[in-house]
Order: C-alpha cells, then structure tokens, then sequence
C-alpha cells in the first residue's frame, strides 16, 4: 500500500501498519451517531449484522484480509448533534479511534430551518475535536431521506404520536435538504471525508425509485438494502482514497 495523503492518511496508515505488523493493535473505526447508526429498523427491531458499518467491516476484512479492524457502534436512538456532542468525552476519545463515521441530522432536523445554525455550531465543534483530541480521521455522513408520505409501514404508536405529520414536512419541505448542505459545507472546510447518503438517495429518487420505499419503519430508518448500499458507497471511498 502507497502513503496517502489528505483525509483518510490515518487510517491508510493504521491499515499499512496492521497488514504488516500482526502485533500492531487492531484498526480502530467509531460510529457515533443516532438510531440508524445504532441499527434501528422497523418499531422495535434491531440488527446489528444489518447495520451500514457492520457491513463495510466486512467489506474491509475482504478487502485486507491481513489486517484486523474493530468498529465501536456509538449509535444511540432518538439523540441528535449536543447528545453526541455531549458524549464526546466519555464515550469517543478514550478510544482514540483511527477513523470516525459521524451521522447526526435525522432528529436535529425536527428544530426545523430555525435550529439550523445551532445544528451548524454544534457540529462543527464536534468535527473539531474529534480531528483535534481525537486525532482520529473523519468521514461525515449526510442523511438519509426521511417519508414524504404516509404509508402503512407507519406503526400505530408513531402514527398516534403524529410522527408523519411532524416528519413529512422536514423532507418534503426541503428542511433535512438544508442540513446535509451544512454538513458538505463543515466537512469541506474542516478536510474530512464525507460519505454523501443525501446525493445517493436523491439519484434513486431521480431514477424514479420512491425513496419512502426504502424506509423499514415507513418514518426515517434506512431498509436492509438502503443500508448495504451505504456500505457500498463506503467501500467505493476507500478504493479512491486508500488503493
């Protein structure tokens, strides 16, 4: 493997140095993030087999067969950018993890446009340290859609709490749009990656898949393939950034 330079040079040189020292400590990844991250799928339902980052560790056990990774799933459901903020310190950086996959935007966007800019401090103090304290390189995670429509996968105790009213809106209004903007504009200005789920539902989108469809719960939480192809668009990174 060549020297990499740019925003994956950490974790291509923790992969180097596993492949060929096997006495050299595992190649850490953390998921900090909210329910899809922890692996929510429909009411109830967990799988963590399932779950976007699982899937890419194996992809990447696949792909360097000589190195061993572990991933530290931070996912926690119904918490939003100051939860994880907040978590930051006893949670994350103990770990000093090589690589860091962050996704908060889902639950920030219920603040609708007005919580934008706290959305945006905050996120990008947690960026911030997560390349600072941490050291740990940094792929961002836009979002991905959330129901622009009832639907019958809606379960009865969401659907009494008015959850497709309140979520609705925030995707067809263009509100969660504005929060993955934010999160391309942080990234780009702080040098991280970023793994653009946003763009990659709105291509199915303009292919002419209803992206509602591909959401387990019928609100907000990715189905078993919307996650593997957020593995694959994971994977494809590493093959640009890490040959």
């Amino acid at each position: 493997m060549n020297p990499v330079a740019g925003p994956l040079a950490r974790f291509a040189r923790r992969i180097r140095e596993k492949t060929e020292n096997n006495a050299a400590p595992p190649v850490l990844i953390a998921a900090l993030g909210d329910s899809v991250t922890q692996g929510c799928f429909a009411n109830g339902v967990m799988d963590f087999e399932a779950v976007y980052h699982h899937q890419w560790w194996k992809r990447l056990a696949r792909r360097y067969p000589r190195c061993t990774f572990s991933v530290l799933n931070l996912g926690v459901g119904g918490q939003s950018a100051p939860a994880g903020l907040a978590r930051f310190a006893d949670q994350l950086l103990p770990h000093h993890p090589d690589l860091t996959l962050l996704g908060f935007a889902l639950n920030d966007a219920g603040a609708g446009l007005r919580g934008l800019e706290a959305y945006r401090k905050t996120m990008d103090e947690l960026m911030g340290r997560i390349l600072g304290e941490a050291g740990s390189d940094l792929i961002v995670l836009t979002p991905n859609f959330i129901a622009s429509r009832d639907n019958p996968r809606v379960h009865p105790d969401h659907r009494q709490l008015g959850y497709v009213e309140k979520l609705v809106p925030l995707q067809t209004g263009g509100v969660l749009a504005r929060y993955a903007g934010v999160l391309r504009e942080l990234a780009a200005a702080r040098g991280a990656a970023v793994a653009d789920v946003y763009a990659l539902w709105e291509s199915w989108e303009k292919g002419g898949m209803d992206p509602t469809d591909r959401l387990e719960n019928g609100l907000n939480h990715p189905d078993r393939e919307a996650h593997r192809a957020v593995a694959d668009l994971l994977d494809s990174m590493m093959a640009e950034l890490v040959p």
